[in-house]
């Protein structure tokens, strides 16, 4: 005897550029819940999410928010493709910079988008797996990360003793800065004063020579 369990899908479009991507993936989904439906068999619901990670999708983020179930927001392509630089390439990966402005800038624009959608908005990639980035995803009012199994634990003891209020305090410090080096000298700085016991200089953006 086979006992099938249905359940509801969430099924989450990957590098989105604009919002006739996402129009295309629905006309699927809908045209394979019809077919099934006409042959009888049971379906569930079915989510659609747009995976945030180039820059004409957040560009475009308020107009995508529209249309989709929730966004996804991939910070490691996000950051590759933002900063035209290769993560895979040894020669430029100095030029990789998770907290270069341009970054932070894009995902408050996202989250802003989502918020006016009333659509949730979940952070992934390595932004979101370390403790460090977390805390300011978290002041950029980030509530939903995602992350390897392996990576929670050391989250969740990064962020346990640090108030929304004091992230955000930071946060803000960050989006007011010019540069990458700006405001990885900010987070540097502002986290071994506040925090010495939770965050040590080797878990920290590294500092610049003079």
């Amino acid at each position: 005897m086979i006992n099938i369990c249905f359940q509801n899908l969430d099924i989450v479009l990957p590098m989105v550029s604009d919002l006739a991507d996402v129009r295309r993936a629905r006309a699927i989904i809908d045209a394979e819940r019809t077919l099934l439906t006409s042959e009888g068999k049971e379906i569930g619901a079915v989510k659609v999410g747009a995976m945030i990670e180039v820059p004409s999708a957040v560009v475009l983020a308020d107009s995508i928010a529209k249309e989709v179930d929730f966004f996804s927001l991939g910070t490691n392509d996000l950051v590759q493709y933002m900063l035209a630089v290769d993560r895979g390439n040894d020669e430029v990966s100095d030029w990789f910079r998770s907290l270069h402005p341009a970054v932070l800038q894009s995902v408050v624009r996202v989250q802003e988008a989502a918020a006016n959608a009333s659509i949730p908005t979940v952070v992934c990639g390595e932004m979101a797996s370390t403790p460090a980035y977390a805390v300011v995803l978290i002041g950029l009012g980030a509530t939903d990360l995602s992350m390897t199994p392996a990576a929670i634990p050391r989250v969740a003891r990064a962020i346990a003793g640090i108030s929304f209020a004091d992230a955000k305090v930071i946060s803000l410090m960050c989006l007011n800065c010019s540069t990458a080096d700006e405001v990885e000298q900010t987070v540097r700085q502002q986290f071994l004063k506040r925090w010495p016991d939770v965050f040590l200089p080797g878990t920290l953006p590294a500092a610049k020579p003079a």
